[in-house]
C-alpha cells in the first residue's frame, strides 16, 4: 500500500470542491477507491458541492457535470460500451487478424517454455515485452520494456 504525501493530501483538500473524485484520482494516480478510502479513514467529509458532481455519475469534469456534458449528453458518447472489453477485443481481431495469430503463437511458445522473455533491448529491464516487426514471422520478436515499446510504436 503506497503512502499517501503531504501533497497529495493538500491537493485533494483543494479540489474536492472542484472536481469529482475520479478526476481527483487520475491527478494523483491512484485508483478512485483509494481516495474514497482515505476520505473515509480520517473523517474528511463531503461538502454539498463534492458530493453534487459524484452524483454527476460518468462527468469527467466539474466543468462537464455543471454543464451535463455527461454519459449520452456528451458528444463522445459511444453508446455505452466503453466497459465493454469483449467488443474492442472482438474489434481487434475482425481488424488485424494477422496481429491476433502471431501474439498467440508467441504466448503458446512462452507458455510451453520454448521461449523466455527477454530484456528490453534499450535499457535492459526486466519486464519486457515483445514488438513485431513482421506478423508474418511470429517468433521473431524484439524485446522492449513498456517505455521504449511506445516510443517504437510513436516513431
Amino acid at each position: 500500500m503506497k503512502r499517501w504525501t503531504e501533497y497529495e493530501v493538500e491537493y485533494m483538500l483543494a479540489v474536492q470542491d472542484l472536481i469529482p473524485i475520479a478526476a481527483i484520482a487520475r491527478a494523483l494516480g491512484r485508483t478512485k477507491r483509494a481516495v474514497e478510502d482515505y476520505r473515509l479513514r480520517n473523517g474528511i467529509r463531503m461538502s454539498p458541492k463534492a458530493r453534487s458532481l459524484r452524483q454527476a455519475d460518468g462527468a469527467q469534469t466539474a466543468r462537464d457535470a455543471a454543464n451535463g456534458m455527461y454519459g449520452e449528453n456528451n458528444p463522445n458518447w459511444k453508446g455505452g460500451r466503453s466497459k465493454d472489453n469483449y467488443y474492442y477485443k472482438l474489434r481487434q481481431i475482425e481488424r488485424y487478424p494477422e496481429r491476433v495469430k502471431a501474439r498467440d503463437i508467441l504466448k503458446r511458445e512462452i507458455r510451453s517454455g520454448r521461449m523466455k522473455r527477454g530484456l528490453c533491448e534499450v535499457c535492459g529491464d526486466q519486464n519486457g515485452q515483445a514488438h513485431h516487426d513482421d506478423y508474418s514471422k511470429p517468433l521473431d520478436v524484439i524485446w522492449l520494456c513498456r517505455k521504449h515499446h511506445r516510443e517504437r510504436h510513436r516513431s
